[in-house]
């Protein structure tokens, strides 16, 4: 059974990248692509701006033309035997893994691209005891790396999920040019596609839970276009007036009719306009500085908002499912209306400034090239920032929360006397342009990640807590081998504090160090040093609480932690306690998996447990102004040059069932033959 699907779905951003692909150029708009020719011989044989995917680490098998008579987990190209006719083919099987076929497409027109209608067949080749489906999604570049496939797929929707139509089994051909789905699918982009920037369609084989062989299914007549609604322009005659649903005489053009899809110009004269009536229109236009669009009734978009020639206001309720995508070289004001339209909040150009107004706090904030958005003192909420590195998010005065599940990756500007909080379980990452806004940074849920371009320079605290009941993380990236971060000013200096086992993280196989002061409060605090990566903290480290070092890496405690009198626990990885310095800590537990070293003081208790070790270098020797114990029935590994590597000051605790590895007790020490 044939069916065609068409949705229109409003889209989530994402961040990060994946590997396992060979890249090729990308493709202007629109594409069409029907494989004509494809021999799957490998990667270079894929058209222009497609890539192929199979799991991480998992090598790219090429199994050439077929139709659908091998049983060989693959890429196929799928076709009649001797026909130039040919469906970009799958075959899995458990070990080949996901397999996934991306375009990377690039608007090259002149104008910002809305919406995209993808159209394609899914082809059933062979026909395994699974049912197997394709999932289609779309992932705005935000990484901005061209042939680089960007990551957050799992945060991003599926736009369509199509199963073969026919599930008979057998393991037999099947002719995948009559045995197939089309799929038509429209979408509402969450980040405008400006001119020249880049996104991402991609095709993923699944199955649906059952077992058995799988299906060989074909990918073929893609198409993807600009579908950005397109109004006829009528033109407001000038001067201030009323605006009905339908017909009136201050329109140049023809009378206005919400059912005409048209798009209201405004080239001459200035004042306000009234809406009389709920409105729709497709595009409104300013070319002329001074009008003011009022009134208690709706204005429904079906497009964009577009000036050039001056700045314009618009004070009454905007609805709708496109956003507010603002394009234009000039400034729009958004005054005392509350609006209530669903996509994103997107200042494409020029600036959008809310003045009393209120929008959706859960809608997208987006900026491209030189754009700049103003909440003018008043607290604003949105699913997270994202945009380029030369826009500008003014929040003087103001409290901007991001509230996200997904992933949003922001490269500009952040300025202002105002706050900023991160909650929800998404990822906001800062990252290109340093965040100069002066108030203070919460993260209570989800995770900050800060790179070292990205860095909150101004910030006058930093509180990571996990309050809300949902993991909050400060996450330290850089793409450079080692960094030091600082945030916010010289002076005073800007403390971070952990609460309520609020996480402080390194990036993995970084070498990173933390200059600002680190308080662990009475409710706890988390550290990871992830992977094989370090990270130094420079600053005191004080407090009462909880802390636990976990992740595999190394944590070095090179300032002053003397004030830190909580308990200490190194969960995971190596805790380093320098030369000169002291942890106060009341006691440090080393957990399974856990280490300690160094040549510094513990001004409390040292118990080891089992699975535990420690790792000293030469002449290190750790002080320890309590007691150490090694609990029973654990085993513990000491590794480092000969001497003795802990000094306490009092007897050394060996309770039974005890197993010491590479070290030996004697009396107050610990030594390693």
């Amino acid at each position: 059974m044939n069916t065609i699907m068409s949705r229109s779905l409003a889209l989530l951003a994402a961040s990060a990248a994946l590997c396992g692909s060979v890249a090729q150029a990308a493709r202007p708009l629109p594409v069409h692509e029907k494989f004509t020719g494809f021999t799957a011989a490998d990667a270079n044989s894929l058209p222009s701006g497609f890539l192929a995917e199979a799991a991480e680490g998992v090598p790219l098998v090429w199994n050439g033309q077929d139709n659908g008579s091998s049983a060989v987990a693959g890429f196929y190209s799928y076709g009649a035997t001797s026909s130039s006719e040919r469906a970009f083919g799958f075959l899995e099987d458990g070990s080949f893994g996901d397999t996934r076929l991306h375009v990377e497409i690039q608007n090259t027109g002149e104008t910002t691209i809305t919406q995209l209608r993808v159209r394609y067949n899914v082809e059933l080749w062979r026909d395994g005891a699974r049912l197997n489906r394709i999932r289609l999604k779309y992932n705005p570049d935000v990484e901005d790396d061209p042939g680089i496939i960007p990551g957050g797929y799992s945060d991003l929707p599926d736009l369509a999920d199509t199963p073969v139509p026919v599930n008979a089994g057998g393991n037999v051909p099947v002719d995948g040019n009559t045995v197939r789905t089309p799929v038509d699918v429209t979408i509402v982009l969450t980040q405008p596609l400006a001119p020249g920037e880049r996104a991402w369609i991609r095709w993923q084989y699944s199955s649906s839970g059952d077992s058995g062989t799988r299906d060989g299914v074909g990918i073929d007549d893609i198409c993807i276009e600009d579908a950005t609604p397109q109004g006829t322009n009528v033109t407001w005659v000038g001067g201030p007036g009323n605006w009905t649903a339908t017909g009136g005489t201050s329109w140049s053009g023809g009378p206005w009719d919400n059912n005409g899809d048209l798009n209201a110009v405004f080239n001459t004269g200035s004042g306000a306009v009234t809406l009389l009536n709920p409105i729709t229109a497709v595009n409104l236009e300013f070319a002329t500085a001074g009008y003011v669009i009022n009134g208690a009734q709706p204005l429904t978009l079906r497009g964009l908002i577009e000036l050039d020639g001056g700045n314009a206001t618009i004070a009454a309720p905007i609805t709708g499912t496109v956003g507010l995508v603002k394009t234009g070289p000039d400034a729009l004001f958004l005054q005392t209306a509350t609006s209530t339209f669903s996509g994103t909040l997107a200042v494409v150009e020029g600036s959008l400034i809310l003045d009393g107004a209120t929008v959706p706090s859960t809608n997208l904030l987006y900026l491209g090239e030189d754009a700049f958005f103003s909440s003018s003192g008043d607290d604003l909420t949105v699913a997270g920032v994202q945009g380029a590195a030369s826009a500008e998010v003014d929040i003087d005065g103001a409290v901007l929360t991001l509230d996200l599940t997904s992933v949003a990756s922001y490269k500009g500007e952040i300025s202002g006397a105002g706050d900023v909080i991160k909650t929800g379980s998404g990822r906001q990452r800062f990252r290109n342009q340093f965040k100069t806004y002066t108030g203070a940074t919460t993260v209570n849920g989800g995770r900050l990640e800060v790179t070292e371009n990205g860095v909150l320079t101004g910030t006058s605290a930093i509180t990571i807590s996990n309050a809300s009941g949902t993991d909050s993380e400060l996450l330290l990236q850089t793409d450079v081998p080692s960094f030091i971060f600082t945030f916010g000013p010289s002076s005073p200096v800007t403390t971070i504090t952990l609460q309520n086992d609020g996480r402080l993280a390194g990036d993995n196989d970084a070498i990173l160090t933390l200059a600002n002061p680190v308080v662990i409060d009475s409710t706890g605090g988390r550290i990871y040093s992830r992977s094989s990566g370090t990270l130094t903290l420079l600053g005191a480290l004080t407090g009462t609480g909880e802390l636990r070092k976990q992740g595999a890496g190394t944590l070095v405690l090179s300032g002053n932690a003397s004030g830190y009198t909580g308990q200490f626990r190194s969960v995971n990885g190596l805790t380093v306690i320098p030369t000169g310095q002291t942890i106060g800590a009341s006691l440090v537990r080393v957990d399974e998996d856990g280490g300690v070293g160094g040549d510094g003081t513990i001004a409390g208790n040292l118990e080891f447990r089992d699975g535990s070790f420690a790792i000293f270098g030469t002449g290190e020797t750790l002080t320890v102004n309590g007691t150490v114990t090694l609990r029973a029935n654990s085993t513990v590994v000491f590794s480092g040059p000969a001497g003795t590597v802990i000094q306490s000051a009092n007897p050394i605790q060996v309770q039974s069932g005890v197993t010491l590895i590479g070290a030996t007790v004697s009396g107050n020490t610990i030594v390693i033959p």
